[in-house]
């Protein structure tokens, strides 16, 4: 079986033939011969990312073995585990049993004579790559709310003066600082609570439908907006990261409070006196 990739980059269709050449070989008197390996292709795959659909075969161990000339013996074993973030924590497990079950066929290893590597290390650059674009958009994300929180306090500081004399009534009338300022305070808070709610429903319905709108878009326009030579993905998966989103919509809440306090601090300070002037 092949990468969808490749299936494209030869040509060959379920069904074909091709052949397949190793590194490893014999040297002759007419020079190096490389081991071959004639296949049939029985199928494709896809993984979704670049590096494997471009350049993964998928055959049997015996042919595989006869292909690189390894004799009865592999090069590696891959171990899938049921909890892969916490993978570190079993690698010295595996280097032990590797090391008891090369023992058992009369070869002396020591546990640093194995070589472990983790999904994380093969998906190094990958991984860093997206660590890189989370903060990117993070401090991105950070900037709009930033930019909504002045917004807010530009609408308040317009609302408290175009209320000046109903403030003075109110104050009249006997109502403390306290009061007018827990009004405006409220009130500043109410209109960041709802663009925070608007904000997460819209965000979870585009991501809950991010395929069908990336797809749209690349019809509606022409573009491949994620290609797979420079994202390494040619889908774009999306999965709602709970503890994110609860930390940027408490971010916006706190800047919504903040940026509430000083219009509803100013109305809250003004005398009847000055407010009747319109000071």
């Amino acid at each position: 079986m092949v990468g969808q990739g490749i299936v494209r980059q030869l040509g060959v269709l379920p069904g074909g033939g091709i052949n397949i050449l190793s590194a490893s070989g014999q040297r002759t008197i007419a020079g190096f011969i490389p081991s071959s390996l004639p296949a049939e292709v029985v199928g494709m795959f896809k993984f979704g990312m670049v590096q494997f659909d471009n350049g993964l075969i998928l055959t049997s161990l015996e042919d595989a073995q006869r292909l690189f000339r390894t004799g009865d013996f592999v090069q590696g074993i891959e171990v899938r585990v049921t909890h892969p973030e916490t993978i570190e924590t079993l690698v010295p497990a595996f280097k032990n049993a590797i090391v008891d079950a090369m023992a058992l066929q009369g070869h002396v290893l020591a546990p640093f004579d194995v070589r472990v590597e983790t999904w994380k290390e093969t998906n190094a650059d990958f991984f860093q790559a997206l660590q890189v674009e989370r903060v990117t958009m993070f401090i991105i994300l950070s900037l709009i709310v930033l930019v909504a929180a002045f917004n807010i306090i530009t609408g308040q500081m317009m609302l408290v003066n175009d209320k000046l004399h109903d403030i003075a009534i109110l104050r009249t009338m006997g109502a403390t600082r306290g009061q007018i300022l827990r009004i405006f305070f409220f009130n500043g808070i109410l209109l960041g609570l709802l663009g925070v709610m608007g904000g997460v429903g819209l965000g979870m319905l585009i991501v809950f439908n991010m395929t069908g709108i990336v797809g749209a878009v690349q019809r509606l326009f022409g573009v491949n907006l994620f290609p797979g030579d420079v994202y390494f993905l040619t889908d774009l998966p999306a999965r709602v990261n709970w503890s994110d989103m609860s930390f940027i919509v408490g971010m916006a809440m706190l800047l919504t409070i903040l940026a509430s306090f000083y219009p509803a601090w100013r109305a809250g300070r003004m005398t009847p006196v000055q407010l009747l002037r319109g000071e």
